[in-house]
């Protein structure tokens, strides 16, 4: 069949593993790129502490590259760490929601709720 009688639609078939994990990449990478860490989603309030906050990786290796990803930006930009948004949830609370451990360590959970 020549390519110009194929249909034009495609189908995308995304690995949630792979994306999830490529989330962190790609955030760590435009940062890289100079994007703005202190952006905030108009309609939400989320930046993107509040998104990296419920991320699970997929495996123990995969870890580090949030704790990293999410210590740089913390670093950079303290302040958005600790911001509500328009929920008035903070990346702590979305983490904790989540039962995402390691963002729960990162964003500052008191030692008795990081043992539940």
């Amino acid at each position: 069949m020549p390519p110009s009688s194929l249909p034009s639609r495609s189908v995308v078939v995304v690995f949630p593993h792979v994306w999830e994990e490529g989330v962190i990449k790609r955030a760590m990478a435009l940062y890289e790129k100079g994007a703005d860490l202190t952006a905030v989603d108009n309609n939400s309030g989320w930046t993107v502490f509040h998104h990296i906050a419920g991320c699970q990786p997929s495996n123990k290796f995969a870890e580090p590259g949030y704790r990293r990803t999410a210590n740089v930006f913390t670093e950079k930009v303290p302040d958005l760490a600790v911001a509500a948004n328009k929920d008035g949830k903070t990346p702590l609370a979305i983490a904790t929601e989540q039962n995402t451990k390691w963002a729960m360590d990162v964003f500052g959970a008191p030692e008795d709720i990081m043992q539940e």
